[in-house]
């Protein structure tokens, strides 16, 4: 099964704050603990489809958004473009920089993570 993970702490403190928001938000969050770490996840979806459309609503809401596995293996969430297609237009200038890009990839529903890797990759 898949999960939408929402935040991933050392501080049980910083996880139950998380946990508090997106249950404010009307998700019902679960809180997993593994390897001295707490994640703040939201559903159990049977495929990624189910939970690349979870993890839209919770972007909409103003969470930042990343797809797991049961195992914790984060997995990429189905897009128009691939990683590499969207880094090669971050080189190009079509994203923005720093904080606005940001905003506008995790906005459109990629992982500004693995996008920013990919460009780091690239360059």
């Amino acid at each position: 099964y898949y999960r939408v993970q929402v935040g991933l702490y050392r501080n049980k403190q910083y996880a139950d704050a998380m946990y508090r928001k997106v249950e404010a938000a009307g998700f019902e969050p679960s809180l997993v603990t593994n390897g001295g770490y707490y994640k703040v996840q939201v559903g159990s979806c049977k495929n990624n489809a189910s939970a690349s459309s979870l993890a839209k609503k919770l972007k909409a809401a103003g969470f930042e958004t990343c797809i797991v596995t049961a195992g914790g293996i984060s997995v990429a969430v189905s897009a128009e473009k691939t990683i590499d297609q969207i880094a090669r237009e971050v080189i190009q200038g079509k994203w923005g920089i720093g904080y606005d890009r940001k905003q506008r990839l995790t906005k459109a529903g990629y992982d500004y993570r693995a996008v920013q890797d990919r460009v780091n990759e690239l360059i």
